[in-house]
């Protein structure tokens, strides 16, 4: 159902189509996939999803507001959340957390959320909050070099970072970039994770601008 614009009626319609689409929604009592990106679900969510069970969730682009994200933290029985592209770095600070808020989460995608080093702690209470996440992609996201050394320290089954470099320096001779990318590769060596290469596209990226970038997908042999 992505890219359909369902949310957005007339001026006057303050449900937005949030009902139609729930009751729609709802009547197909096997619905544990759902992918609903690139709408305009501003303040939507949890009308639209009310009374449902899903194991799969897609909410691409679709321009979360905090409120969205506080009904999504609800949502127990997702194993796999994919809320890429919409700007909700800072919106993790407003949350409660608990312990165990998504008990069956086992896949988080955060792809070009706006996190940055000022919200990355509320991010990462969250994270943690998350008890059985296996797979966490925080690409094109800001990060500082300690930041991303502490989300290889959890030890997920898998790590997806693409970050442009963070640093104080002043000076042109700073080395920060390199003592960083050698401090990483080190501490995902002795995590034991195997690495592999971006795609095409976003190793280009790279080199397109005058930043310096840190990027790695990172796996753990599955174990036996």
């Amino acid at each position: 159902l992505s890219r359909n614009n369902m949310f957005v009626s007339s001026p006057t319609d303050v449900n937005g189509g949030g009902s139609l689409v729930n009751k729609t929604l709802r009547s197909l009592p096997f619905l544990s996939r759902l992918d609903l990106s690139h709408n305009l679900l501003t303040d939507h969510v949890g009308q639209a999803l009310q009374g449902l069970s899903l194991s799969y969730l897609n909410l691409t682009a679709s321009r979360l507001s905090p409120g969205d994200l506080q009904i999504l933290v609800t949502l127990k029985t997702l194993v796999h959340l994919d809320l890429s592209q919409n700007n909700i770095g800072d919106a993790f600070s407003d949350l409660i957390f608990k312990s165990n808020m998504l008990t069956n989460l086992e896949i988080l995608e955060l792809d070009g959320c706006f996190i940055s080093p000022s919200n990355f702690v509320f991010v990462f209470s969250f994270i943690k909050s998350c008890p059985n996440l296996k797979i966490l992609n925080l690409s094109y996201n800001t990060l500082k070099v300690s930041q991303i050394l502490q989300l290889i320290n959890l030890k997920l089954e898998g790590l997806l970072v693409f970050s442009e470099m963070v640093c104080n320096c002043t000076t042109s001779k700073c080395s920060c970039y390199e003592q960083g990318k050698l401090v990483i590769s080190h501490t995902l060596g002795s995590a034991e994770y195997k690495m592999k290469t971006f795609d095409k596209e976003s190793s280009s990226r790279r080199f397109e601008t005058d930043s310096k970038f840190i990027a790695f997908k990172a796996f753990l042999s599955p174990r036996l």
